[in-house]
């Protein structure tokens, strides 16, 4: 099987949304990184050169280097135009909660990859990764009002004052704050 044809099986099964099953990995451990400059699949380090590096590179190496590459490369991808690398970068073994929370608290990445990001409830586990997608003007409105119900008050009367979040979320905020504040004096005066 050729390069080629690898990367648009890769691409089918992301775009898919298919599990990480026994098709996709063989197609992972297969991959041909020939074509990929050692110094963007090692360690994860930072080197200045590298977005140059990257930005001569093909559409099917930037994919494999998404799949493949160390924190410097994947953090260039992310700031790719392409929202498919984008995505692919999400699909890295070697992806960091720190580097999911950086890509939460960016309002350049694609929608999609946000979309992604906070509907994998692995990633969403954390309390922070919740705020900080709510928080985040890009995200879609139905996916952060999904993840407000496990808000703090303090934190929902933050996003109530924010002029940093759509104003639907903070009128939401407004509303679910009046109605916990309701449910807990007993039902009014």
């Amino acid at each position: 099987m050729n390069s080629k044809s690898e990367i648009d099986r890769l691409m089918a099964l992301a775009v898919d949304k298919l599990e990480d099953g026994p098709e996709r990995q063989a197609l992972l451990s297969k991959a041909d990184l020939s074509d990929i400059p050692v110094s963007l699949l090692g360690e994860d380090d930072e080197d200045d050169d590298k977005p140059v590096m990257i930005k001569d590179m093909s559409i099917p190496q930037k994919i494999k280097l998404a799949m493949f590459g160390n924190k410097a490369a994947r953090g260039a991808l992310l700031r790719e135009p392409n929202r498919m690398i984008q995505l692919f970068v999400l699909d890295n073994p070697r992806i960091s909660d720190g580097e999911l929370a950086d890509i939460a608290k960016n309002s350049q990445v694609d929608e999609q990859v946000l979309r992604t990001l906070a509907t994998n409830s692995q990633w969403m586990k954390n309390y922070s990764m919740k705020l900080t997608i709510c928080m985040n003007p890009k995200v879609p409105l139905d996916i952060s009002l999904k993840w407000f119900k496990f808000l703090t008050d303090k934190d929902l009367q933050n996003i109530a004052r924010s002029k940093m979040v759509p104003s639907v979320l903070a009128t939401q905020a407004r509303k679910l704050l009046e109605k916990k504040h309701k449910k807990a004096g007993g039902g009014g005066e």
